[in-house]
């Protein structure tokens, strides 16, 4: 019994020849209309004959599957590709062709993997996608516009979710994302409010520099036993920059002041006064008026974070890894089209 199914299968493949390469547009039919019409910038879109695209080892993308496919996608509105040039026209077809051609490696490898997607599945999708636009019946009038039947919604819905199940256990090893990861990017969104003075020290050095350290010492004395800090730097401070605010610079986020200064500013606890900072213009002292990670707090933004590390590595790893496939797959462009 299982010889006679192995010889089933191999004639099969023998009649068949390659997925996808016997595949033709209906005469009449929307897709060939509109194929017949393109095939006016580019002949071999020409519905009556069959031209290969992409070509891999056991299946063809042909310029018949991939109007086929993106009637499916914009539905009437194809007909407007009609408008571009042969050339802008050449590059959407080719680039079709590919996702096409990607989406049959990974559909042929989820399929193998045996990931199981039941109709619950699609239909929480759908629901999904239903209250996106207000309703089933709001849903349906926008595909029926486009003449795009429900059950092929369903049945791409149901590919998608496979071919997902199959990418997540591929790639689950190159996405996974640390707290450090998640702590490092919820930092840069912190932003710190200080006062300081500062005292310059341009061109001095020996004995002078040192009297200046000791002048902004005795200010940093003067801030602890409780003087107002703003008109200590009103009074004292030689930063045209903030002088006339009493010092202050508001909400500025890492990297923008130099790197002793900023140090200071993001180490010392809001409310208190930071040592003596020597930055290349001279000896500042500040206070940390406040600071603020984020909108939210980690806590909050720590899953909208994660999700969004997820995608930014999902990305990657499925552009290195469909170069991998398509590689084995032995696809190849069809350089005369």
């Amino acid at each position: 019994m299982k010889k006679l199914l192995v010889l089933f299968l191999i004639m099969m493949v023998l009649s068949c020849g390659k997925e996808g390469s016997d595949f033709k547009l209906e005469k009449g039919t929307a897709p060939y209309n509109i194929a017949k019409e393109l095939s006016d910038k580019l002949p071999f879109l020409n519905p009556d004959s069959t031209v290969v695209i992409i070509s891999a080892n056991d299946f063809d993308v042909t310029s018949a599957e991939v109007i086929s496919n993106m009637y499916y996608l914009f539905g009437s509105r194809l007909k407007q590709f009609a408008n571009i040039s042969p050339a802008e026209l050449k590059i959407t077809i080719i680039k079709n062709a590919d996702e096409l051609a990607k989406e049959k490696i990974l559909k042929k490898r989820a399929t193998a993997a045996n990931f199981i997607i039941s109709d619950s599945m699609v239909d929480s999708v759908l629901d999904a996608q239903y209250k996106q636009v207000g309703g089933k019946d709001k849903f349906l009038e926008y595909i029926q516009r486009d003449s795009i039947p429900l059950e092929n919604v369903r049945k791409d819905i149901k590919v998608g979710l496979g071919i997902k199940e199959y990418l997540d256990d591929q790639l689950k090893a190159e996405i996974q994302v640390s707290d450090e990861e998640i702590k490092e990017v919820y930092a840069k969104d912190t932003v710190v409010t200080v006062r300081h003075i500062l005292l310059l020290t341009n061109n001095k050095s020996g004995d002078d520099k040192l009297a200046v350290k000791k002048k902004i010492q005795k200010l940093l004395n003067r801030a602890k036993k409780g003087e107002d800090f703003a008109k200590l730097a009103m009074k004292y401070s030689e930063d045209p920059g903030s002088k006339e605010r009493g010092g202050l610079y508001e909400k500025f986020p890492k990297g923008q002041m130099v790197k002793p200064f900023e140090k200071a500013a993001f180490k010392t606890p809001v409310g208190e006064l930071s040592d003596v900072i020597e930055t290349r213009y001279g000896y500042h002292i500040l206070t940390v008026i406040d600071r603020t990670v984020g909108a939210k707090t980690f806590e909050e933004a720590k899953a909208e974070i994660k999700k969004k590390l997820e995608m930014e590595k999902f990305r990657k790893a499925y552009a290195k890894y469909m170069e991998k496939l398509k590689e084995e797959e032995g696809l190849e462009l069809n350089k005369d089209v």
